[in-house]
């Protein structure tokens, strides 16, 4: 795709640099331990990054930005035709997943749908070179709570689908964006390690064990693992992995629900919603970590279990655009492989940021102890 604004010509690539980072980042990524941990995949990057001794810098960067620039789309926040649509929350003496607290503030709004809204990528990468550039001017935006004005589009949108102290604790993700990433990463690995999920989907036996349950159910944390146990269970939904030996799928289904629910009532988590219920929200929550980021299942102060579970086909459209450009620093983070392992970047916060300032907020994301 053309980019329709003039730019600067980008400074011709050193060579000896290229190749001599390139090697820097071969050997780098041979001896990491957390963000490549499908084989596969990391072989594959290997070979890539070998190739590069052999290519010319500047001709790798434009056959590269040719295609990075020919893969994405755009896309322009222009809807005007909307219809009112509404989350209803069952009210019953049983602890469903929809009953689970929510941080204080978080309400069920209405919401306000536009028109069909493809799934397009947001952000392009650019390959350049290692040489000394002007940079552009960057413009911090005003915090969300001084920013009364209804010409953030991206707002005005998410109103419609967040409380208030949903929106606050977005803005305080996106303006403190190390620290968030850090509370994040700190998440996933505690998370990942609190847990294990097996299922055989030949002799139908499934087995859920949690070693850490972090207490309350109405903590970040416990909402977290909620999400990644779901996100397995969704998994094996949308690849079609459930079968019993009378060949009844939707049997399967039940018996490992049944398992999942078992096993969490016994660590206080007590889930009465019906299997079909969760099952959405499986399905919810494998979409949202796909097609938003694994990050989305991380931060239940901005988005709940119940909101992954109450949103419906026509809105996820407009949260995940929104948060795709808010939040598009986040994405890459994390993601997670074919059986559901959690593939994390490097965590350097601790040893190279010193910025504190997010200590003055009263943000509970930011202040938590993850």
């Amino acid at each position: 795709m053309a980019n329709n604004q003039e730019s600067e010509p980008l400074s011709p690539i050193d060579n000896d640099l290229f190749h001599s980072y390139t090697r820097y980042k071969l050997c780098q990524l041979a001896e990491s331990t957390s963000l490549w941990t499908c084989s596969q995949e990391k072989d594959a990057m290997l070979n890539i990054l070998a190739q590069f001794e052999k290519i010319d810098g500047n001709t790798l960067r434009m056959m590269v930005n040719q295609i990075f620039e020919n893969s994405a789309q755009t896309y322009s926040f222009s809807d005007t035709n909307k219809e009112p649509l509404g989350f209803q929350e069952e009210s019953s003496g049983a602890y469903h997943l929809e009953n689970l607290p929510s941080p204080p503030g978080t309400v069920i709004a209405e919401v306000f749908d536009s028109e069909a809204i493809q799934n397009k990528p947001w952000t392009t990468r650019t390959i350049t070179s290692i040489t000394r550039q002007k940079r552009p001017m960057v413009i911090r935006e005003p915090s969300l709570a001084k920013k009364s004005k209804a010409t953030d589009r991206i707002i005005e949108k998410l109103k419609n689908l967040m409380s208030r102290t949903n929106l606050e604790e977005l803005g305080n993700l996106t303006d403190h964006v190390e620290r968030s990433k850090y509370v994040i990463l700190t998440r996933m690995r505690r998370v990942s390690t609190s847990f294990k999920f097996k299922a055989s989907t030949v002799t139908a036996n499934y087995l859920l064990h949690v070693s850490n349950s972090f207490g309350d159910p109405r903590s970040p944390m416990s909402m977290c693992q909620m999400n990644l146990i779901a996100y397995r269970f969704g998994k094996l939904l949308e690849q079609g992995r459930f079968h019993s030996k009378d060949g009844k799928r939707k049997k399967a289904e039940l018996e490992c629900y049944q398992i999942i629910k078992e096993e969490l009532n016994a660590h206080g988590k007590r889930i009465a919603t019906p299997v079909y219920k969760y099952a959405r929200y499986a399905q919810n929550v494998v979409e949202a970590a796909e097609k938003i980021g694994v990050y989305v299942l991380f931060i239940p102060e901005i988005l709940t279990p119940y909101a992954l579970q109450a949103i419906s086909r026509n809105n996820f459209p407009i949260l995940q655009k929104c948060l795709n450009v808010k939040c598009a620093g986040f994405k890459e983070i994390a993601r997670l492989d074919h059986d559901g392992n959690l593939i994390m970047a490097e965590m350097n916060y601790s040893r190279k940021h010193i910025d504190k300032s997010y200590r003055r907020t009263k943000s509970k994301f930011l202040n938590s102890c993850a």
